[in-house]
């Protein structure tokens, strides 16, 4: 019945649009019946993707009285048509599914971890939650793959500069937010609580704390995620990021990474 109902106003907007342009006698003419046709075929398979079949071939039988045998309309006329109905003709093109990468990162207080670049290497992006330290760990980063990140309380003029406080975007479906200090569910900074049932998001992340979480939030219908320290300073035992992967507005395949104790040797890849 919602099909039915959605055709039914497709089909006025249509020949609404029709009118508009044309008078009523150019609908009982040839002309009218090239312009108007295809047009709503296209509805009629937009609203019954299931007669698609049918459709097909009601178009190309038209196609053919119109464009081969020049029944209808002028030449020009039949382009019209032609380019009308080449899509719907067409065989259904599947989308490729695209899945997006993050390594995610946080606290690196001006020290990366020579790793790192090993295990974001595949990475469509890098997300860091900041306390960066210095511009050139965020050089180092960018580096290897583009970089969004936010400044912490520990970074100074020359990072709030590049970065912003807070950054809000969607990806992959995604409504993502990252800032440095926000806490973590059900205890959320009071600066942020008004501002988390404002903007909403899928995926909260934040760093500052040094712990690594990983909490769902079903009240609010988020995902939090702290990826704990990857530097050298701080009370941390062991240096962490974490990667996952986007796809259809969905989180999944979330690996934490171990880079080896703060302030030892770098720990060699598995």
């Amino acid at each position: 019945m919602k099909s039915i109902a959605t055709f039914k106003i497709l089909l006025l907007i249509n020949a609404t649009f029709f009118f508009y342009h044309a008078n009523i006698s150019i609908l009982l003419c040839q002309k009218g019946a090239t312009f108007l046709f295809p047009r709503l075929l296209i509805v009629f398979c937009h609203c019954f993707p299931e007669k698609k079949s049918y459709v097909n071939l009601t178009g190309k039988w038209f196609y053919k009285i119109v464009h081969k045998e020049g029944l209808f309309g002028t030449s020009s006329h039949r382009q019209v048509f032609l380019h009308s109905t080449q899509a719907l003709l067409q065989p259904n093109k599947k989308r490729k599914i695209y899945i997006m990468k993050i390594g995610l990162i946080s606290d690196t207080h001006s020290f990366l971890e020579p790793k790192v670049a090993c295990y974001f290497s595949d990475c469509d992006e890098i997300w860091h939650a900041g306390d960066i330290g210095d511009v050139e760990t965020a050089d180092k980063l960018s580096a290897i793959k583009p970089l969004r990140a936010v400044v912490g309380n520990i970074d100074g003029k020359e990072l709030q500069i590049l970065y912003p406080e807070h950054q809000v975007f969607v990806a992959e479906g995604v409504k993502v937010w990252i800032t440095h200090i926000g806490g973590y569910p059900p205890h959320y900074t009071t600066k942020l609580k008004a501002s988390l049932a404002q903007i909403k998001p899928d995926l909260f992340i934040c760093g500052h704390s040094h712990i690594l979480r990983v909490i769902a939030d079903p009240e609010r219908k988020l995902l939090h995620i702290n990826p704990g320290a990857a530097g050298n300073h701080g009370f941390h035992k062991i240096k962490t990021i974490i990667t996952f992967h986007l796809l259809q507005g969905k989180i999944s395949q979330l690996d934490v990474v171990e880079l080896g104790q703060r302030g030892s040797i770098p720990a060699s890849l598995p």
